[in-house]
């Protein structure tokens, strides 16, 4: 036991003493001598001057040589440089003691590594021959702890600079010439931090023939900060928001090809291209193979990117600074692809209106210099062959394209649809041309539209949106767009023979009706312009040309020539009644105002235009001249028209369209009553000078100036109002008016015998109804003078007229009454005259009425009802009644007295100072009488003159047809006679009796009235109707002497006292 204790001591104090010894000769070895040795092996290990400060040993990683303070400087040939605070060096112990240096291991210590790829590199001095003890020949493992990189990259690349800081990097040989890598760091972007890490090795790492080396290397970067990226990047329309995980691994070699496998990885992060939605980023896989032909070709083959169901083949070829690249998409969805697209590549609302489809394509990039694959010249130098399918695309509001499909070619720049076809509602759409991708693009296409039923794309329109125009049927399109988005030109070519146009009331179009649009429209910035625009319809063509600016006024030129108003407006439910017809020559401009309706100028040429107003007015037709519209009116020079067939001259003014009332003024020589208001074709209307208003509500006639032939002479004002019924309501200031010939306007004309027509399908409309307040100065009814008369004319629109009240004076007196005019349904007017007069002078109306000299003097008082045939053929077919009275009057020069008072002898008994009946007529107290009349008869038989003389009775007939009377009259002396008929004798008889008895004389009248014969009769001949007459109305007492023969012939006789 002690023996081991004692061995065991002796060990270990060799130990010691070997150490010892170890130590005693490492520190009397100079290390500076090898300081030089050392530089060299590091310089030609790395290809680089190294340098370094104080050299020492180091026991913190193990016994090593430990150099401070290292660097090897930037140079021009070399493009990084690295300082380092140590750089141990572990050397093999007992070749050390034998003052050999033999390099086994190297440690960086806080290294800082910078790369400069932004500068030219110089070519590579020849290397060196190898020192005689060179270290790299015994170098097994090279370590970097707590390390930094920083590498700045081209110009040209989107990001600057990289940098990885806490490195820690080792490097080892391992059998079979291979390096064995691992890596583990920190890379920082905008503050955030990703883990990297990398693994591998490399197989025959000489130098010279890096080309050669095969690797096989797995990378893997955790938590890396995708909007960082974005940013470094300059993707200033792509938005990345979170964090991913990538992983690659790169197998092979330069000259065989690296195998490159690739997968991003992030499930929570998301993107956004320019405006559009966001989408996840999802997973992203990327194989390819990177070979290098030669020094100065690089390949990128077997590329395949794959994202969900999209998938990228293709590769990329990089010679002497000039590239190369084929891609080929597999059919699919084209929509995803959308989601992906460049901004530039995707037309602005493309993305969300797709909803399916899908594509495959074709993209060439032919050799190009790096350099000129700048943004804006990328596009000219790919080519592109895409085919699409199964395509539908959304339409605000609209009916979906669906079953689109067509071949787009990219060439130079420019996109080619060859052919391009969908279908909208059903129906084939077309497309073809090309856009030039200029900036901005240029447009060049053209295509069919065939839209489906425009009622169905109305429907589509919100309540707030709907007109009352209304679209009907199919508007096939040809189409082309050329130019660019600020200045374009569209050209449209449309068929309307299918639409159908319905404008409420104002205008209509049916299907099959030929109908053609054209138009060009171009856009110069914010403004429009329509140009060579031609609308043909209904057999006549309107041009057009126009401006519009956005957010601006616009105009708008409108021309036609010879346009037939009947072909236009043949269906217009508002115009079409008024029978537009004519043609007329059109220029228009119309601009923009703050209300509803725009301003027009320009002129309408009118020639022969007609129009019907109304069932009262005759048509205005042949009109002929010109009307000037004036912004927001118009008015016209003196145009020559007819009123039916009457000449007349026209001037039209219309103030404001907003408030259409068309005032006109018509002037006349002389125009048919029945073309304005009048049923006579007879009556005419002279000397007319009238202005009137049209409007909405009907007819204002302001002022109306006119005369009739038989000397009336008036002025009307009044209204029509409405158009279907309408009601016409005049006042007429007549200076002078004869009634008879004011009623005779309203005479309607006798039609000749006809076939009976074919009962109408529906009942025509109602004649006008008419109210007219007249006021005449001086004037006459029939035969009847009247001044100051009053009176309200109305018609029913039935074929009554009547002139009701009807106030008139003469002289002193005063008359009411009112005249009704009926037409029946043979156009027959019957006349009824009916009223009452009071006070009036009978002179007057025994001198009108019957047209002669009057045969007496007096005042009238009576009652009449008259009633015939209008016109002419009053007398001859009149009948009705007359009462009146005549007070304090004369019967002067009335041949019939004359006559009976010769037959009667009775100078004598007028010798009292009495006037003589021949002469100066006889004067009465009053006058009854009560006639009847039928047929142009005027009978009576109470007709009773009271006068102081002598009563007079008639009873008979006058017919105011031929001018003849028959009638007997009866002859009664009154009081003056009584008194002195004892003492006067008559025709030497004395007449006398107990109760002095009256006598009466009887004559028939007969023959014409202005000669009548006067016979004188016996009362025995008379009908007892017509004595009792005579009794009743001479008050004869019981005893009369009715013999007149006793007391005219001559007898002699003793008169007793």
């Amino acid at each position: 036991m002690p023996r081991s204790r004692s061995i065991a001591r002796l060990i270990v104090l060799l130990l010691l003493l070997t150490c010892a010894a170890g130590a005693l000769v490492l520190v009397n070895i100079d290390l500076n001598s090898y300081r030089s040795e050392i530089a060299t092996g590091l310089g030609e290990l790395l290809g680089r001057p190294v340098s370094f400060g104080r050299i020492g040993y180091s026991l913190r990683n193990g016994l090593a040589v430990d150099c401070r303070d290292l660097e090897i400087p930037a140079s021009a040939d070399s493009n990084f440089s690295l300082k380092a605070a140590h750089l141990y060096l572990k050397v093999d112990i007992l070749p050390l003691l034998r003052g050999e240096l033999i390099l086994r291991q190297l440690i960086l210590d806080h290294p800082r590594l910078q790369i400069d790829l932004s500068r030219p590199r110089a070519p590579n001095r020849p290397a060196q021959n190898s020192s005689p003890r060179s270290m790299t020949t015994s170098l097994r493992k090279v370590r970097m702890q707590s390390g930094a990189i920083s590498v700045r990259l081209p110009e040209t690349a989107a990001v600057k600079t990289l940098s990885l800081r806490d490195i820690d990097l080792r490097i080892e040989n391992r059998p079979g010439q291979r390096l064995g890598i691992s890596l583990q760091g920190i890379t920082e972007l905008d503050d955030n931090a990703s883990e990297l890490a990398m693994t591998g090795e490399i197989a025959s790492p000489w130098r010279g023939k890096t080309a050669h080396n095969r690797i096989d290397l797995e990378l893997q970067l955790k938590h890396l900060p995708l909007d960082a990226v974005a940013r470094r990047l300059g993707m200033k329309k792509l938005r990345l928001t979170g964090k991913a995980f990538l992983s690659a691994r790169l197998k092979g070699s330069a000259v065989g090809g690296i195998a490159i496998q690739s997968t991003l990885i992030a499930p929570q992060a998301r993107y956004t291209i320019g405006d559009r939605p966001t989408r996840p980023v999802g997973q992203w896989q990327l194989a390819a193979t990177w070979q290098r032909d030669d020094p100065a070709t690089d390949r990128l083959r077997d590329i395949t990117l794959k994202h969900n169901d999209l998938r990228l083949d293709g590769k990329i070829a990089l010679r002497r600074q000039v590239l190369s690249a084929h891609f080929q998409l597999p059919r699919a969805s084209l929509h995803s692809w959308l989601e992906l697209a460049p901004e530039p590549l995707l037309p602005v609302g493309l993305l969300e209106q797709t909803e399916k489809g899908r594509i495959s394509a074709t993209i060439d990039l032919p050799p190009t210099p790096l350099a000129q694959l700048t943004d804006n010249n990328l596009l000219n130098k790919l080519r592109i062959d895409a085919d699409f399918d199964q395509l539908s695309w959304k339409l605000s509001g609209l009916p979906p394209l669906e079953q689109g499909q067509g071949q787009l070619q990219l060439i130079d720049g420019r996109i080619i649809a060859k052919t391009f076809q969908a279908r909208w509602a059903g129906r084939l759409q077309t497309l073809t041309g090309s856009i030039t991708l200029d900036t901005p693009p240029r447009f060049a296409l053209q295509g069919t539209l065939q839209p489906p039923p425009l009622q169905q794309l109305r429907s589509l329109l919100p309540d707030n949106k709907q007109t009352a125009l209304i679209l009907q049927g199919t508007v096939p399109l040809r189409w082309s767009c050329r130019g660019r988005p600020g200045n374009l030109t569209i050209g449209l070519d449309g068929d309307l023979t299918s639409l159908r146009l319905d404008y409420p009331g104002w205008f209509s179009k049916n299907p099959g009706e030929a109908g053609r649009l054209r138009a060009t429209l171009s856009k110069k910035g914010d403004s429009w312009d329509l140009a060579d625009s031609r609308l043909d319809l209904a057999g006549e063509s309107l041009t057009a040309e126009g401006h519009w600016r956005s957010g601006s006024d616009w105009k708008l030129r409108l021309r036609g020539t010879r346009l037939d108003l009947q072909q236009l407006l043949k269906r217009s439910r508002h115009l079409a009644p008024h029978r537009p017809r004519g043609t007329l020559d059109l220029d228009l401009k119309l601009r923009s105002a703050a209300g509803p309706v725009p301003t027009i100028n320009g002129r309408l040429q009118l020639h022969d235009v007609g129009v019907h107003l109304t069932r009262s007015l005759a048509d205005l037709q042949r009109i002929n001249g010109t009307l000037l519209l004036t912004g927001r009116g118009m008015k016209t020079v003196l145009l020559n028209a007819r009123l039916g067939q009457s000449p007349v001259t026209l001037q039209l003014q219309l103030n404001d369209f907003t408030r259409p009332e068309l005032q006109l003024h018509l002037q006349a020589r002389s125009v048919g009553a029945h073309e304005l208001i009048f049923p006579s074709r007879k009556q005419k209307l002279r000397d007319l000078d009238g202005r009137i208003t049209i409007a909405a509500r009907g007819i204002d006639f302001d002022l109306i100036k006119v005369r009739l032939d038989g000397g009336t002479d008036c002025v009307v004002t009044g209204t029509m109002q409405g158009w279907h019924q309408p009601h016409i309501a005049l006042q007429i200031d007549a200076a002078y008016a004869d009634i008879d010939e004011v009623i005779a306007l309203w005479k309607h004309p006798g039609n000749p015998k006809q076939a009976p027509a074919e009962k109408p399908m529906t009942a025509p409309p109602p004649e006008p109804t008419i109210s007219i307040k007249a006021r005449v100065a001086t004037g006459k009814l029939s035969r009847l003078r009247f001044i100051n008369a009053t009176g309200t004319i109305t018609g029913d629109g039935r074929g009554r007229l009547s002139i009701a009240p009807l106030q008139f004076y003469s002289g002193e007196g005063f008359g009411s009454g009112q005249v009704i005019v009926k037409t029946g349904p043979d156009h027959t007017s019957r006349l009824i005259v009916s009223g009452h007069v009071e006070n009036f002078p009978a002179q007057g109306i025994h001198r009108d009425l019957l047209q002669r000299d009057s045969i007496l003097t007096g005042t009238l008082r009576g009652d009449f009802y008259l009633e015939g045939l209008t016109g002419n053929d009053f007398i001859r077919t009149s009948r009705g009644g007359i009462n009146l009275e005549i007070d304090d009057g004369v019967l002067k020069r009335f041949k019939v007295l004359s006559k009976l008072f010769s037959l009667l002898n009775v100078s004598q008994l007028f010798s009292l100072h009495l006037p003589d009946m021949a002469e100066e007529g006889m004067p009465f107290k009053k006058i009854d009488a009560t006639f009847s009349l039928a047929g142009g008869l005027l009978k009576t038989e109470d007709l009773l003159v009271h006068s102081e003389a002598m009563d007079l009775s008639m009873v008979g007939e006058y017919d105011l047809n031929d001018n003849r009377i028959d009638a007997v009259l009866g002859i009664k002396p009154l009081k003056t006679v009584d008194k002195i008929i004892t003492k006067i004798p008559i025709a030497g008889w004395i007449l006398t009796g107990k109760e002095k008895a009256l006598i009466t004389a009887h004559f028939t009248v007969k023959g014409s009235a202005d000669q009548p014969e006067v016979v004188p009769v016996p009362i025995t001949s008379l009908s007892n109707k017509v004595f009792g007459i005579f009794k009743r109305v001479l008050t004869l007492p019981g005893k009369v002497i009715t013999d007149p023969g006793d007391v005219i012939l001559p007898q002699s006789v003793n008169p007793k006292e």
